[in-house]
């Protein structure tokens, strides 16, 4: 409780402010839908371009599929909010996941990865809108407090992609992109947090690539290490007993002009920092250039640069590190990491 003193002339006079706050439910009469499936895949596949799209800044269309036949939602009601069943105007309000990096032509991109960037088209029928949007017409439709009902056929979201930076052989993603809130105009769908966040999926392939050693998968293989090395060497650092491993790489590519500038960097699955996890979670490794400087795994600015020779030869060495400073548990560890060659 607050209090405030209002004087007069003759005497001071208490007042008291009482601030009540009521609950959402309670100050907000609306509906919304909520999807029995609350994440929409959407895939266009697999795309090749020539070598005239393959720059940055261009783009390309796309249409990204999706399979919501059958799939079920339930209408959902504020108290003192009745849908009969009489036909209502359905509004969606549409938003992007990550910040949009680019607004061209009415569009608006969102990075995908660091190739790409994506716009994003949503709607039903002729009435079709780029993301993001906020409580548009998407149709009617008869809903009813607590009824539940299904989707039919599929819902195509057009996508426009645009070349952030060039790049070698394909690039494959799936991220989360967008989320959907379907409901009122009021947007109380967005309010109760009823979204429907859509997986934005595909490949795009370019006629420039490299082949790193033909093609073969690089095993190194390390031998028998006792865990106890492991223990209190410090978080990334090699046991004293386990020698640097070396491999020479051989990368050929097609339709790059020779003497161009490229790049090799490290990709894996789990990373921390500068190290490739392990299936163990107390071991890791490190992959480094021919100079001891360590490459940092998905991390387009960590790069090891060269000029094109066709073929051109160079250098790789690895070794395991510690992830955690404790002692591992015994048996077999190993991690996977890819070797990508990008334009610099």
């Amino acid at each position: 409780m607050h209090k405030m003193l209002i004087r007069s002339a003759h005497k001071a006079i208490p007042l008291a402010l009482i601030l009540n706050l009521l609950p959402l439910s309670q100050t907000h009469a609306g509906w919304w839908r909520v999807e029995a499936d609350s994440n929409l895949e959407a895939s266009f596949g697999s795309i090749t371009l020539n070598s005239s799209q393959n720059v940055a800044g261009a783009n390309f269309p796309a249409t990204a599929k999706t399979n919501i036949n059958g799939k079920g939602f339930t209408t959902k009601c504020d108290p003192g909010t009745t849908l009969t069943g009489e036909s209502k105007t359905i509004y969606t309000t549409g938003e992007y996941v990550n910040p949009v990096i680019l607004s061209e032509d009415g569009k608006n991109y969102a990075a995908v990865n660091d190739y790409l960037m994506a716009a994003l088209q949503y709607g039903y029928s002729s009435r079709l809108y780029w993301l993001p949007m906020e409580n548009v017409v998407l149709g009617w439709a008869n809903d009813m407090c607590g009824g539940s009902s299904a989707h039919y056929g599929d819902t195509p979201f057009n996508v426009t992609m645009k070349i952030r930076k060039p790049f070698v052989g394909a690039t494959s993603f799936r991220l989360a992109i967008a989320r959907i809130y379907t409901g009122d105009q009021a947007g109380t769908a967005k309010l109760r947090g009823a979204a429907q966040t859509v997986y934005l999926s595909g490949t795009v392939i370019v006629p420039q690539s490299c082949k790193i050693n033909a093609g073969q998968k690089l095993d190194i293989n390390f031998g028998d290490i006792s865990a106890n090395s492991f223990g209190s060497i410090g978080i990334g650092n090699k046991p004293a007993n386990v020698n640097v491993q070396t491999r020479d790489l051989s990368i050929a590519c097609t339709n790059i002009a020779a003497q161009a500038l490229l790049t090799l960097r490290v990709q894996s699955e789990q990373s921390n920092g500068d190290i490739i996890q392990s299936n163990n979670p107390d071991i890791g490794f490190k992959i480094a250039d021919q100079n001891n400087r360590v490459l940092t795994p998905n991390n387009a600015n960590s790069f090891i640069p060269f000029v094109n020779q066709n073929p051109t030869n160079l250098t790789i060495k690895a070794w395991p590190v510690s992830s955690t400073n404790k002692v591992p548990t015994l048996g077999q560890f190993r991690a996977r990491g890819y070797l990508r060659v990008d334009f610099n």
